[in-house]
C-alpha cells in the first residue's frame, strides 16, 4: 500500500493519547480491609479475564477513532494500484483548450440533418463539442497516475484553470463540463508562455515526470495562430518541444461561407429626444456564397422588442474578384423619451422573419448579432461665459452664439445659461454638458485648474479667442497646462479695422466629424465666410490634436483635442462680428456652432460598446453620478452592481482608471446603483456571481460584441508532430511543419472517438468507482462505526453482564431499588 499524501501520517502519533490514558487507568488502587469483600473475591478472580478483554476492546476502539482519520486523509492506495502506478511511467498531461468564437462553428450538414425547428446551436455538433469530447477522451484514457494541467486560450491573457498537476480525474471532468465558449478572439502567446513555465517547474519537481505531453485542442484558425517561420508563436512552440511532446488536436470544421455583421454604428455624435438619427450596418459574406442563397433580413430590437426589419442585398457581380461581398443596411430611429435604450441587430432568414429570430443563418451564428447602447438625453445644458459683457444687444461676446444655438429661445434642445467671466468659479461646472469661454481677456490659475478638472471628468469645453485677449496673461497661465494644452498662442494675424487681407475657410475635405454636415455643399456655407483677423496658433510637440478647419493661409481655425474623458475645441476667431462675417450672415455659424457643441458634449465612449475579451471601463456619466451621490450619501455610492446577460451579479466600485470587468460573452451588461439594504444583503458578495434579492435603481448599459476577427474562414494545415503517447525525455521531436498560409482550409481533421462522451457525468461516476479513490471514504465510515461501538462498550454493557454473573455466583438478599418500588406501585 502507498499513500498520496504520506506527510499526513504524522497524525498517527495522536494514538499515544488513549494508550497513556489506558495505562494510567490500570494503576493499582490502594488496598483497604473490608469484611464484605471476602464474599466477592472468588467471583472477581473468576471473571478477571472478561474484564481485561473489555478494556482491551475499548483501547482498540479509541486508537482506531484517532488514527484511522489520519490514514484516510493520507489517501491510501491498494497495493495492486501501487504496483500499476510503479509499472506505468508518470506522465504530465497539459491541455490547452481553444475557447474562441470560431470554435462555435457548426457542422456543414446542419440544415440537411435536422428540421428548422431544431436548428439551434445548442442542439448541433460543433467544433466546441468536438473539443470537449476530445479533452474528456484524453482524460479518461490516460493511465493511472497521470497528472493534468489545463489552460484556456481566450483573450490576450492566459487563464489557467488547473495550475497545479492534479490526478483527480473526476474533478478535471467536472471542470470541463462547466466550461463555456466565448465570443472573443485569442492570442496564444500568453497561454503558450504559461505552458512553458509549467514545463520548467515540472522538471524541478521531485520525483520527475517521466513523460510530458502538451495537447493543443484547437481549430487552427489563421487569425489566432501564426505558424509562419520566425514568428513568436513558432519560436515558443519549438521551445516547448524541447521539453515535451506536442500533440495537435484539430477539431475545426470546414464551412463554405460565413455571413457576419462586421460593423454597427450610430451616425450621430450625441442623441437627443425627438431627434432622428441613423443606425448603419455592414453585412459581410466571407468565403464562397451559395449559387442560390436564401434571402436574408436584418432584424432590429429595441429594449428587447422587435422594432424593424430590412432586407440584405448582396451583389457579388459588382465587386472585383477576391474581395469580400458586403451590403449596407440602415435604420432611422427616433425616441420621444430620454433614457438608456438598448439596441440589438442580427441576421435572420426572410422566411422566418416575425416567427423566430434565434435561428442561425449559417454555420457560425455567433458573429451574426451586434449590440449597441443609445443614451438618449433630454437636452444639453450649456454654460456661456461672456468675456465682453455690454448693455447693448449683439455687442456681447455670447449674443450671436446664443442666438445660433436657440433662435426661438425655446430651451427645447439646449438649456443655456449666460454668466460674466468673473462668475466662472462660482458655478458648478460638472452640472453642464458644455462650457463655452467666449473672448475672455485672461484666465486665472484657479480657473484653469477648475477647467482642467471639468475636462478630465468628461465635460466639453469650447474656447473662442477675440479682440479682448491679453496674450501675455494667457501665455503665462497656459505654461502650467503643458501636459494637456495642445497649442501655443503666437500672434494676431490681420486687422479688422483695415482688412487688407481677407481669409476664407478650408474644410480639409470635410474629414473631421464637426464638418460632416457640410460635405457635398461646396460654394456655400463655409466657403462663403470671410475672416479679417484671427489668432495664429501653433501645435505643441508631443501633444495630440487635430485640425478640423483651417484658414486659406494654412493656419488652423478650429483645433480639437481630448483631455481625460472630455473634449476640447479651440476656435481662432470670436463668435461675433468683430473679426469676420460668419456671425453676420449666419449661414456657417449656426450649423457649425451646433456641431461643435454636440462634438464637445459627446466623448469617445458615449455608446459604451466594446469587444468581448477587452476590459470595460466606467463611463464619464457614471463618474459624475458617483460624485453627485457621494455628496449626499457616501456609503451607498461606493458600491455598484455589475449584471451579466445571464443574470449573475457582482458588487464593483467604479474607478476612473480601473476596469469594471473583462467580459468574454457577448451581450448587454448593466451597471446599476445599489441601495444600502442591497449592499449589506447576505445574497450579494464582492467578487461573486450570486444574484441579489432586492431593488436597484439608476443603471447604465454596456454593449459587448463578438470579435469579428474570428469570422475569417482561413485555417492552417495540421502541423506534423510525433505521437505524444510514447514520448520520453531526451528523445527527438521533429520541428513544427512550416506550411505556407492558405486562404482556404486544406487540413484534414483526425477522427475522434467513435463513441463520444454523450453523458460526461457518467464518465465521472465511473472514474470515482476506483477502489483507491473510495478507500478514504470506507475508512471514515469505519471511524463512525467505531464511535458507535465505543459508546456501547463504555456504556457498561459488558460490565452489567459481569455484575449479573457476580450476583448469580454469590446470591445475596437485596432490597429492591426505589425506582422498582415506585414502578410496582
Amino acid at each position: 500500500m502507498s499513500f498520496a499524501d504520506p506527510w499526513l501520517l504524522w497524525g498517527l502519533l495522536l494514538g499515544v493519547v488513549p494508550l497513556v490514558l489506558h495505562l494510567w487507568k490500570r494503576r493499582q488502587p490502594a488496598r483497604l480491609p473490608w469484611a464484605a469483600m471476602q464474599f466477592l473475591t472468588a467471583a472477581i478472580e473468576k471473571n478477571r479475564r472478561r474484564l481485561q478483554l473489555e478494556e482491551l476492546w475499548q483501547l482498540a476502539f479509541r486508537l482506531g477513532i484517532i488514527m484511522l482519520p489520519a490514514v484516510a486523509l493520507a489517501r491510501p492506495i491498494w497495493s495492486s494500484a501501487a504496483i500499476t502506478v510503479s509499472k506505468t511511467p508518470s506522465t504530465l498531461q497539459i491541455l490547452l483548450l481553444d475557447t474562441t468564437l470560431s470554435m462555435g462553428t457548426l457542422t456543414a450538414a446542419r440544415a440537411e440533418a435536422l428540421p428548422s425547428a431544431l436548428s439551434s446551436p445548442q442542439n448541433q455538433p460543433s467544433a466546441w463539442s468536438r473539443a470537449l469530447d476530445r479533452a474528456r477522451e484524453i482524460v479518461n484514457n490516460a493511465p493511472q497516475g497521470t497528472a493534468f494541467q489545463l489552460v484556456l486560450l481566450q483573450g490576450d491573457e492566459a487563464r489557467a484553470l488547473i495550475s497545479e498537476p492534479s490526478r483527480a480525474k473526476a474533478e478535471i471532468l467536472r471542470e470541463l463540463d462547466q466550461l463555456q465558449l466565448t465570443q472573443s478572439a485569442g492570442n496564444p502567446l500568453a497561454s503558450l508562455r504559461r505552458v512553458r513555465q509549467w514545463l520548467a517547474s515540472a522538471s524541478e519537481r521531485e520525483p520527475h515526470f517521466e513523460q510530458q505531453v502538451v495537447s493543443l485542442i484547437t481549430d487552427l484558425q489563421e487569425s489566432t495562430w501564426d505558424l509562419s517561420p520566425g514568428t513568436p508563436t513558432s519560436q515558443i512552440l519549438l521551445e516547448i518541444q524541447q521539453h515535451a511532446a506536442l500533440q495537435w488536436e484539430d477539431v475545426g470544421l470546414e464551412i463554405p461561407a460565413n455571413y457576419a455583421i462586421t460593423r454597427a454604428e450610430i451616425l450621430a455624435p450625441i442623441l437627443l429626444r425627438k431627434e432622428s438619427f441613423r443606425l448603419e450596418l455592414t453585412v459581410t459574406c466571407l468565403g464562397k456564397p451559395p449559387v442560390d442563397p436564401a434571402p436574408l433580413v436584418v432584424f432590429l430590437k429595441v429594449d428587447g422588442q422587435l422594432s424593424q426589419t430590412a432586407p440584405v442585398i448582396l451583389s457579388p457581380q459588382e465587386l472585383p474578384s477576391g474581395r469580400q461581398i458586403e451590403a449596407k443596411v440602415s435604420f432611422d430611429l427616433r425616441f420621444e423619451v430620454a433614457g438608456e435604450r438598448t439596441i440589438e441587430v442580427g441576421l435572420g432568414l426572410k422566411e422566418n422573419a416575425g416567427k423566430s429570430l434565434g435561428l442561425p443563418v449559417d454555420e457560425r451564428p455567433q458573429d451574426d448579432v451586434r449590440y449597441l447602447v443609445a443614451p438618449i438625453r433630454d437636452r444639453l445644458k450649456i454654460l456661456l461665459v461672456d468675456g465682453k459683457p455690454a448693455k447693448t444687444r449683439f455687442e456681447n461676446a455670447t449674443d450671436f452664439l446664443r442666438l445660433a444655438l436657440d433662435p426661438g429661445d425655446e430651451q427645447d434642445q439646449y438649456q443655456i445659461n449666460v454668466i460674466p467671466a468673473d462668475e466662472l468659479l462660482s458655478n458648478r461646472l460638472p452640472e453642464y454638458d458644455v462650457v463655452c469661454l467666449c473672448d475672455l481677456p485672461e484666465l486665472s490659475a484657479n480657473e484653469l485648474n477648475a477647467v482642467e478638472a471639468y475636462l478630465r471628468q468628461g465635460g466639453g469645453l469650447i474656447i473662442g479667442f477675440g479682440s479682448q485677449i491679453q496674450l501675455g496673461a494667457w501665455r503665462s497661465v497656459l505654461n502650467q497646462a503643458a501636459s494637456w494644452w495642445p497649442l501655443e498662442l503666437d500672434s494676431i494675424v490681420g486687422s479688422p479695422e483695415n482688412p487688407e487681407d481677407i481669409f476664407s475657410f478650408d474644410p480639409l475635405n470635410y474629414q473631421h466629424p464637426i464638418l460632416f454636415p457640410f460635405a457635398g455643399q461646396s460654394g456655400t456655407g463655409l466657403s462663403a465666410t470671410k475672416t479679417f483677423a484671427y489668432l495664429r496658433m501653433l501645435a505643441r510637440p508631443g501633444i495630440t490634436s487635430q485640425v478640423a478647419l483651417q484658414f486659406s493661409s494654412g493656419d488652423p481655425a478650429i483645433v480639437t483635442s481630448s483631455v481625460g474623458a472630455g473634449r476640447l475645441v479651440i476656435v481662432a476667431t470670436p463668435f461675433d462680428r468683430t473679426w469676420g462675417t460668419w456671425a453676420l450672415w449666419g449661414h456657417s455659424l449656426v450649423p457649425l456652432s451646433h456641431e461643435m457643441v454636440r462634438y464637445a458634449a459627446a466623448d469617445s465612449q458615449q455608446m459604451r460598446s466594446t469587444i468581448a475579451g477587452e476590459p470595460v471601463f466606467p463611463h464619464a456619466a457614471i463618474l459624475k453620478a458617483m460624485q453627485s451621490q457621494n455628496s449626499s450619501n457616501e456609503t451607498s455610492a461606493s458600491n455598484w452592481i455589475w449584471r451579466t446577460p445571464a443574470g449573475a451579479d457582482t458588487l464593483v466600485t467604479p474607478q476612473p482608471d480601473q476596469a469594471l470587468a473583462v467580459p468574454y460573452q457577448a451581450g448587454l451588461y448593466r451597471l446599476s446603483r445599489s441601495t444600502p439594504g442591497l449592499i449589506h444583503s447576505p445574497s450579494v458578495k464582492t467578487g461573486t456571481s450570486r444574484a441579489p434579492s432586492g431593488p436597484a435603481t439608476g443603471w447604465f448599459w454596456f454593449a459587448v460584441n463578438p470579435d469579428i476577427r474570428e469570422s475569417s474562414l482561413a485555417r492552417w494545415p495540421l502541423p506534423a508532430t510525433e505521437n505524444a503517447s510514447h514520448r520520453t525525455p531526451g528523445s527527438h521531436t521533429p520541428p513544427i511543419s512550416q506550411q505556407p498560409r492558405q486562404e482556404t482550409t486544406t487540413s484534414s481533421t483526425p477522427p475522434l472517438s467513435n463513441t463520444p462522451t454523450s453523458n460526461p457525468r457518467a464518465k465521472t461516476t465511473e472514474t470515482s468507482d476506483n477502489p483507491s479513490d473510495n478507500l478514504p471514504r470506507w475508512l471514515l465510515l469505519l471511524v463512525l462505526l467505531l464511535l458507535l461501538c465505543e459508546g456501547v462498550f463504555s456504556g457498561g454493557v459488558f460490565r452489567r453482564s459481569t455484575q449479573a454473573q457476580l450476583l448469580q455466583n454469590n446470591p445475596q438478599p437485596t432490597r429492591p431499588s426505589l425506582w422498582r418500588r415506585l414502578f410496582r406501585r
